[in-house]
């Protein structure tokens, strides 16, 4: 399907980002005092680092590793089930703890979830202060403050275009 090479190399990368973005976010919950396990009570919302970039960066750690996995193994079949396996993950998972989420903490988290993107967010658009803000910096000036109001009112596709938002 693709040289030996090629999957060794982007899988491997993929694996290695999956992994590492896995590495990244679960001592944010020990930092937080809340526990991993979805079944178990959340006792917190977590913000930064990862959190910052994605409403569920494991899941997306776990997507980044499998698409990896695949590419090493040269195979297709699983990268054809992938939509299939994201979409039970949002309906039977995500859907179900972003619904406990806002009951259990209400405004605080509708404010994280109008402010990060449930995958990934968009970087592509070039905004650095933006992105040091969402890791756990801060905004600073009217340049911070007049993104932080756009944001609001919209969103940014990976494409650039722009949408009203309706998250």
């Amino acid at each position: 399907l693709w040289p030996r090479s090629f999957g060794f190399a982007a899988g491997g990368a993929l694996a290695v980002l999956g992994i590492g973005l896995f590495l990244w976010a679960l001592p944010k919950f020990a930092k937080a005092g809340t526990s991993v396990v979805p079944y178990e009570p959340t006792t917190a919302i977590i913000e930064s680092g990862p959190y910052a970039l994605s409403r569920n960066p494991i899941y997306l750690a776990m997507a980044l590793l499998y698409i990896g996995i695949s590419f090493m193994a040269a195979t297709v079949w699983p990268l054809l089930l992938l939509p299939f396996v994201l979409l039970v993950v949002q309906w039977g998972v995500i859907d179900r703890e972003e619904r406990y989420l806002e009951r259990k903490f209400g405004n605080e988290y509708l404010s994280y979830k109008s402010r990060v993107r449930r995958w990934l967010q968009a970087l592509v658009r070039g905004e650095p202060a933006e992105l040091v803000g969402e890791l756990g910096g801060t905004r600073a000036g009217k340049r911070g403050q007049a993104m932080d109001r756009r944001r609001r009112h919209t969103r940014t596709s990976l494409s650039g275009s722009e949408t009203p938002d309706t998250r």
